[in-house]
């Protein structure tokens, strides 16, 4: 997953009107919010899977903001099989796992597009904010 910076996050007032994220929920591209919350304990790994097409070019990746942020993401690409093989064109999911390092908070950006447009200014199809709380 790319791990490009973002701008520190506001004050945390802000974001109590952000819904919650379900801890090992699936969420299907076209019912997703744009604003979440999320806590995380230190040491502690949570995850969640999110709707994505790989086999069309299109992957989530995230931005984090803060030079010392205390979460590291990453994600696994979790492709549907028919009698064994891999079916093209058919929406998988993408497994997201937010570590939290160390306590604090963080804004993350979770953009899902195609990665060599997204570097060269295309908008990406989808676009979800996380307040990540690390206690």
């Amino acid at each position: 997953m790319y791990n490009i910076p973002l701008e520190d996050p506001r004050e945390r007032a802000f974001y109590h009107s952000w819904g919650v994220l379900s801890i090992d929920g699936f969420y299907r591209f076209d019912a997703l919010g744009e604003n979440y919350r999320i806590d995380v304990h230190k040491g502690r790994t949570i995850s969640f899977r999110l709707e994505e097409n790989a086999s069309t070019g299109f992957t989530w990746f995230a931005r984090v903001s803060g030079s010392k942020v205390g979460v590291s993401i990453d994600h696994q690409q979790v492709v549907p099989t028919y009698n064994g093989a891999p079916m093209v064109g058919v929406p998988g999911c993408a497994e997201v796992f937010i570590k939290g390092r160390h306590h604090g908070d963080a804004l993350v950006e979770l953009i899902y597009a195609r990665p060599w447009e997204w570097e060269r200014g295309a908008v990406p199809a989808r676009v979800i904010r996380l307040y990540v709380d690390v206690d």
